[in-house]
């Protein structure tokens, strides 16, 4: 068991509803698990003691459960556990890679990317189980939904305009438009719903290539983006509850950043 953050690289870190708590994907000799820390940086635990491969953390509304995808490469399912207990509750199973996941903000679906017959696509699972709902369909690679606060529409990552591009979408897939024409990936939606933060670039670009990292500011309503100075070099960012600061990775440290000030606080 790592004694510490240093120990772990630290990927896709997502907060607990009350603002507590921060659920992470962290890698060490051992392989890759969830961990949970404390939003000062204390009390690193983890959250299972499975020994399969662990990613992508996403929690209940309640915070009562974490969802993650659980498996090796090319057969992962979506599971669930809940804090305090042992052992897991797969939400989906069989052939596919399922990852890149999202709990609605009614507690009820979960969001999530499919890797199956080469497509790359959204889909939406009862979070009590059951058979998928496709919601993406193409040649591009669509990843990373999350839902808006109301649940009426989710924010996603995509390709298919030859660089990656944040869409919007309705809950059931319905009207995909351009959230922006900035260069992004990643998205988070505010809690207020008015901010959709992400790793990119404010500007558009149309050449593939390698994606100039860092944490930008979409304003949905006026469509303009800001890059956060204190966000460089930042990936997979998520918005504090209370939409007053944004955790984020840095060459696989965890960041905490006030938003209002673009200023990094202080977390390990």
């Amino acid at each position: 068991m790592p004694m510490s953050l240093a120990d772990l690289e630290c990927r896709t870190p997502k907060w607990s509803s009350d603002g507590k708590h921060i659920a992470f994907a962290g890698r060490d000799a051992a392989g890759r698990r969830i961990y949970v820390v404390g939003a000062d940086g204390g009390n690193l635990r983890r959250l299972t003691s499975g020994t399969d491969e662990e990613r992508d953390p996403a929690w209940s509304p309640d915070g009562k459960r974490i969802a993650f995808s659980l498996g090796s490469v090319g057969n992962r399912d979506i599971a669930v556990a809940e804090l305090g207990k042992a052992g897991v509750e797969r939400i989906t199973t069989g052939p596919g890679d399922d990852r890149s996941l999202a709990w609605s903000r009614n507690g009820k679906r979960l969001a999530f990317a499919r890797l199956a017959d080469k497509a790359l696509d959204i889909h939406v699972v009862d979070a009590t189980g059951g058979e998928p709902v496709r919601l993406t369909q193409g040649a591009s690679v669509n990843v990373a939904p999350v839902w808006s606060p109301d649940g009426k529409r989710l924010a996603f990552a995509t390709d298919r305009e030859f660089s990656w591009r944040v869409y919007l979408m309705g809950a059931d897939g319905a009207d995909p438009t351009r959230a922006a024409d900035a260069v992004a990936e990643e998205p988070a939606w505010s809690p207020d719903g008015k901010l959709l933060a992400y790793a990119g670039t404010p500007e558009a670009r149309s050449a593939r290539g390698p994606l100039p990292v860092g944490i930008c500011v979409l304003d949905l309503a006026s469509g303009t983006a800001q890059r956060l100075k204190s966000g460089a070099r930042g990936r997979s960012p998520d918005w504090s509850p209370d939409g007053t600061r944004i955790v984020l990775t840095r060459d696989f440290r965890l960041c905490v950043l006030d938003v209002a000030a673009d200023a990094e606080v202080p977390f390990e």
